[in-house]
């Protein structure tokens, strides 16, 4: 999803704040009437929260993640709790299409053993895959 369109970390942060413990978006800038200073960014629309930024229609989900890692998954963004309206950081985790899940390091606490390997081979935690051999 990575593109020319694409937004980036920086540009994001200039914009809105995000909030990971309740996953509420708030405008930093008076950007038009519907995005004023301090007003909540992002809106239900098909069923999806998304928000209008960079002149483009964007899923909060994948702007929870280029907020927080840097970087748009190239992965689908899935909701723990299956509540599409819930974009709080601890409710998102990354889905390879192919139905593994893609293999990180804990967010919040140490690397397991079992991802050490993997943090030590891609220190930037740039798309990661699943392998059940190690």
């Amino acid at each position: 999803m990575v593109g020319p369109a694409a937004i980036t970390q920086e540009e994001l942060k200039r914009l809105v704040s995000y909030n990971p413990r309740t996953g509420v978006f708030v405008w930093l800038k008076n950007i038009r009437k519907s995005c004023e200073l301090g007003s909540s960014a992002g809106r239900m629309m098909g069923g999806m929260m998304k928000m209008n930024i960079a002149g483009k229609q964007r899923l909060l989900s994948r702007l929870a993640f280029i907020y927080m890692e840097g970087y748009d998954s190239i992965n689908q963004i899935k909701y723990k709790d299956g509540d599409k309206t819930n974009i709080s950081w601890a409710n998102l985790y990354e889905y390879k299409a192919k139905g593994k899940k893609v293999k990180k390091a804990p967010r919040e606490e140490q690397p397991s053993t079992n991802s050490l390997w993997w943090l030590e081979s891609n220190p930037t935690r740039e798309h990661a895959t699943y392998d059940p051999s190690y």
